[in-house]
């Protein structure tokens, strides 16, 4: 539970210190209920109405039309009030109603055409100033240890036919052909078809590590202004 909450505190507050955040919705929800007692009964749901799924993939052939136990969620805007508890029944479909609806899609099944959609909530005209930078470190938690960073690699000559440096290595290379302009892009294949070594490979991808980061910082200062 403590990295659950760990988990959610980290997103948090990296929404909430980023450019984007007077202007976003976030979405915590859980996909079960943790198998606690809901004295409330499960409602009935509509049904998708899509294809339905072979008996090898639904073997009681469950039609999908009924809810389960209650899960939380919790729906965290600087446009939405505070403290504010809203009594809708909702369905996990309901996130994929909130995107749809607020990005003129249509809906995939007629589950998520009739589903009650978040955006809703949003019913502030400026984003609150009140809301915290940082949340409280959940009970128990440790800083992690700090992670040394390499420096080279433990076998530098060894071939990248050795281990699993090879998928690393087009990790890197698919990363740099996103962010690379494409009058670059055949320098850059020619560049990793002659890489041999893991010392090479290295090099390679430490370059990559980078300009990637320099790339997101150049973004962040024109999402800033």
């Amino acid at each position: 539970m403590r990295r659950g909450d760990e988990l959610i505190k980290d997103v948090y507050e990296t929404i909430r210190n980023s450019p984007v955040w007077e202007h976003s919705l976030l979405i915590i929800t859980w996909d079960e209920h943790g198998g606690f007692y809901d004295h409330v009964a499960p409602p009935a749901a509509a049904a998708p109405g899509d294809a339905q799924a072979d008996g090898v993939e639904n073997h009681h052939q469950f039609a999908f039309d009924q809810l389960g136990p209650r899960v939380p969620a919790l729906i965290i805007s600087p446009l939405i009030p505070k403290n504010l508890i809203d009594h809708r029944t909702y369905d996990h479909t309901s996130v994929l109603a909130t995107a749809e609806r607020l990005l003129g899609l249509n809906p995939l099944t007629e589950r998520d055409r009739r589903a009650n959609s978040l955006h809703t909530l949003i019913q502030l005209p400026e984003p609150r100033s009140d809301t915290p930078a940082k949340l409280q470190a959940p009970a128990g938690h440790q800083a992690p240890p700090r992670k040394k960073t390499r420096t080279r690699p433990s076998r530098p000559a060894a071939s990248i036919d050795e281990g699993q440096i090879a998928g690393f290595l087009y990790a890197a290379f698919a990363q740099d052909i996103e962010i690379s302009p494409p009058d670059q892009h055949a320098a850059i294949r020619a560049r990793v078809a002659a890489i041999r070594t893991h010392q090479e490979a290295f090099d390679y991808m430490r370059d990559v590590a980078a300009r990637v980061g320099a790339a997101r910082q150049r973004r962040s200062a024109r999402i800033a202004s």
